[in-house]
């Protein structure tokens, strides 16, 4: 009798898990390889994303309950990177809208315009930098994609290891 063993990863700390979690982050070729009319849950690694994980349970817990109250989707891809975004909010609230995926520019993470990296900042805080005025369709398939910042499938969270608060 041939018994497998499942090799436990050693628990992470969040800062730890959210370091690791890079390989995971969806870019422009995720997004193009997915199947049309298919759900894909999303956690979004945004600007709160820390704000909202759970840091009051003390001890080892699956990532997926740490982060249980953090911005959270699905999205269903209609073609190309186009589709819908279904936002999943932690009082049970959700609101599906058209996908307004934002792109890493290296520095800042910024909202694609009708497709576009815009030429510049509206608020011009921001330099755009090299991408500006480029359709998505001419940025490195390797680009992240997200909102405000980068998201991971859903499926993924757990396959990183374990949180230790």
């Amino acid at each position: 009798m041939d018994i497998k063993t499942e090799k436990k990863l050693p628990p992470l700390t969040i800062e730890e898990w959210e370091k690791k979690s890079k390989p995971y982050y969806l870019t422009i070729k995720n997004i193009m390889d997915m199947k049309e009319n298919k759900n894909h849950k999303i956690l979004h690694i945004d600007r709160n994303f820390y704000d909202l994980a759970d840091t009051n349970t003390m001890g080892i817990s699956k990532a997926s309950y740490i982060f249980r109250n953090n911005y959270t989707s699905v999205y269903t891809k209609s073609n190309n990177i186009k589709g819908t975004t279904k936002w999943i909010f932690d009082d049970g609230d959700t609101r599906t809208e058209e996908t307004q995926w934002h792109v890493d520019l290296g520095h800042v993470w910024y909202p694609l315009q009708n497709g576009y990296v815009p030429l510049e900042d509206e608020q011009g805080i921001f330099e755009i930098g090299k991408y500006a005025g480029k359709h998505w369709t001419e940025l490195p398939k390797n680009t992240y994609l997200g909102w405000r910042g980068p998201c991971i499938l859903l499926k993924d969270v757990n396959s990183l290891g374990d949180i230790i608060n």
